[in-house]
């Protein structure tokens, strides 16, 4: 299991241990994060107790631990993407029909003039597959470029 004691150790390098105060935890607590585990002051920190606990919920209900870490990610503003291996890259058209069913499905919602719960559910869904969908595309393009020695503007 991953140990972040590296995390505490180069934030208590910036900021002093009393910013823990306000999270319930003093000076001393925070500076046993930052040892390593074979320390004889080491206590194992709060981001790796997490870790542990969203890792035995993912083990045994992986459908809860994803949907605890997109919130955990969104939280912060940024957005889970799958890892992609290089053996299924995301090929042109189905970007195109990933952008295709947003202008359809908000077409079909606007039918009527107005949105219903389940219409702006599955708009929803279908912007979070585009935006994925380029996210993926980004990606590959930018190991294109790296891998060409250009440099992203």
């Amino acid at each position: 299991m991953k140990n972040f004691s590296w995390a505490f150790r180069q934030f208590l390098r910036r900021r002093h241990p009393d910013v823990f105060k306000n999270v319930g935890y003093g000076p001393r607590t925070a500076y046993t994060w930052q040892y390593p585990i074979d320390a004889p002051h080491y206590r194992k920190d709060p981001i790796t107790k997490a870790l542990e606990v969203l890792d035995l919920i993912y083990n045994l209900e992986p459908d809860i631990g994803i949907q605890v870490l997109t919130e955990f990610v969104q939280y912060f503003g940024y957005q889970l993407v799958p890892l992609q291996t290089k053996e299924t890259p995301i090929k042109l058209h189905e970007l195109e029909k990933e952008l295709h069913d947003v202008i359809h499905t908000e077409l079909q919602a606007l039918d009527d003039g107005k949105y219903d719960e389940e219409e702006i559910k599955q708009l929803l869904k279908e912007i979070r597959e585009a935006v994925s969908a380029l996210i993926r595309r980004e990606i590959q393009l930018k190991f294109l470029l790296k891998k060409s020695g250009g440099e992203e503007r």
